[in-house]
């Protein structure tokens, strides 16, 4: 083939024979994009015979929005040509080819080699796909790696945590159950606080501990137990003013205090000389409260900066919490016992007044389902009843049995309607004791329902048998007197002269 024929063509046998043996796809275009010949690797790779291949355009097998006159001038002018090109046959399928193209390698003609790199593109997608994927994988794996690293971390912190808090809550129980036995093994409180600070400092290794009592009315807070703090005289109880003392501003705001100094800072707390030269550097104020009452504070204080955490913090609060309850307690037991001291020379008093008098205190109770008993009965009762109180206490119906046969249909009928209209019970009535004595007995006393339905007198009842035998003894002489003023024929008179002088 001479590149000087002006008839270019491959008809040289030489080159016809390169041209129909190579494997790639060889296509001849004329300067109108229209292929005049090809190779049969052209014709494999476009799905055509030669016949069908030859005459059509280069666009013909483009993809749709591609600008064939634009890149056909920018080849032309280029001269060469290389890169990647998705063909689209006549079956619709689509190939991705590598090209080189060189414009005029004979006059007029214009030669494009094709390879089709579909499979190994899809190779490359496929791989890359995969590599995405590993990587994708990798980073999952790396970031579950790092989140089961980031939770054992959180769980050895957790557990260290937890470890710190079972021990504080060890400490705690231990020392509220030392504290227990200290208030339980003394008679008072107040000689107990000194042993509870000690028991706090030693527990907590903080070296000075105070337990404040607020006093309200005089504005002071007390010094009860002290550990750590010089006192000139240990008998004396130390008073602060409240304005004085950080102490002060934890009872007023009922909030709790926590402050570290450093060695230039002046302290709030430092009331005193004395503390003052304490050189304390952590300082913790608790309000001891009890319900919505505080009580006094407990602090906690010590030489060097220490942390403070909330572990701590909720120990040192029960601890408060604690040291109020046995205060609450104390002060609620010696109410009691003063209450109960009152209440036993009340009774005293009026157990030797029911005594002297012939009258017997009581409250009686029928309760929804007609049971009666005997809520409250004064020592008069066994005088009276000849029976003593506790079997009265326990059986009322030893009582009410001594009724008179004859008087049983009048008190009970008196007892009746006065439940019934919760009317006074006014009511005399004749009782046989068990020595046999008959006594005459008077009744007084006020009825109240209660919320549960029952019904409670609250009474008097007293022996006015004597009263009785007098006024029998009246009747009967003045009886005698009728019969003999009626026997007699004259006037019976009785003269009557009083202190004053007065006569009738």
């Amino acid at each position: 083939m001479s590149l000087h024929n002006p008839t270019p063509s491959l008809n040289d046998r030489s080159s016809r024979m390169l041209f129909e043996a190579a494997i790639d796809a060889m296509l001849i275009a004329d300067d109108a994009g229209r292929y005049v010949d090809v190779n049969s690797a052209a014709c494999k790779l476009f799905g055509l015979s030669r016949e069908q291949l030859l005459g059509r355009q280069i666009s013909d097998f483009a993809p749709p929005g591609f600008d064939f006159n634009q890149a056909w001038e920018t080849f032309q002018h280029q001269e060469q040509s290389r890169g990647e090109f998705q063909l689209v046959r006549s079956d619709g399928t689509i190939r991705t080819v590598e090209f080189a193209a060189t414009a005029n390698f004979l006059p007029h003609r214009h030669l494009s080699v094709l390879r089709d790199i579909t499979e190994r593109k899809q190779a490359e997608i496929e791989n890359h796909r995969l590599q995405q994927e590993l990587e994708q994988r990798v980073q999952e794996r790396t970031q579950a790696l790092e989140q089961i690293n980031a939770e054992l971390r959180q769980e050895v912190r957790d557990r260290r945590l937890a470890e710190i808090e079972l021990n504080i809550r060890n400490n705690e129980l231990q020392t509220l159950c030392q504290i227990s036995k200290i208030a339980l093994d003394v008679p008072s409180l107040q000689s107990a606080f000194q042993d509870i600070v000690e028991e706090i400092s030693a527990t907590t290794q903080y070296p000075i501990v105070a337990i404040e009592l607020y006093d309200a009315a005089k504005q002071m807070m007390q010094f009860v137990g002290t550990k750590g703090i010089p006192s000139a005289d240990p008998s004396t109880i130390l008073e602060v003013p409240v304005s004085q003392t950080l102490s002060g501003t934890v009872v007023a705001t009922g909030q709790l205090i926590v402050k570290t100094y450093c060695s230039t800072e002046s302290k709030n707390c430092d009331f005193n000389q004395t503390l003052s030269q304490l050189g304390i550097k952590t300082f913790i104020c608790i309000p001891m409260q009890m319900e919505q009452t505080i009580l006094g504070t407990l602090s906690l204080a010590h030489l060097e900066v220490v942390p403070v955490s909330d572990p701590f913090l909720t120990w040192c609060k029960s601890l408060a919490n604690y040291v109020a309850s046995l205060i609450n307690r104390k002060q609620t037991e010696d109410q009691l016992r003063l209450q109960s001291e009152t209440l036993q020379k009340s009774q005293h008093w009026l157990n030797q007044f029911s005594r002297q008098a012939p009258a017997n205190l009581y409250t009686i109770v029928q309760n929804p389902d007609g049971y009666v008993w005997f809520e409250y009965v004064s020592a008069a009762a066994e005088i009276i009843h000849e029976i003593s109180l506790d079997l009265i206490k326990h059986d009322a119906s030893v009582v009410l049995n001594q009724t008179h046969l004859d008087d049983q249909a009048g008190y009970t009928e008196a007892c009746i309607r006065s439940a019934q209209d919760l009317s006074p019970f006014l009511h005399e009535w004749r009782i046989v004791t068990p020595s046999g004595k008959l006594k005459w007995l008077r009744a007084a006393s006020q009825p109240e329902r209660r919320s549960n339905g029952a019904i409670a007198w609250y009474g008097v009842v007293q022996d006015i048998t004597e009263r009785k035998l007098a006024e029998a003894a009246v009747w009967k002489q003045d009886e005698m007197l009728r019969k003999i003023s009626e026997q007699t024929p004259g006037m019976i008179y009785q003269f009557r002269r009083y202190p004053d002088g007065r006569t009738c």
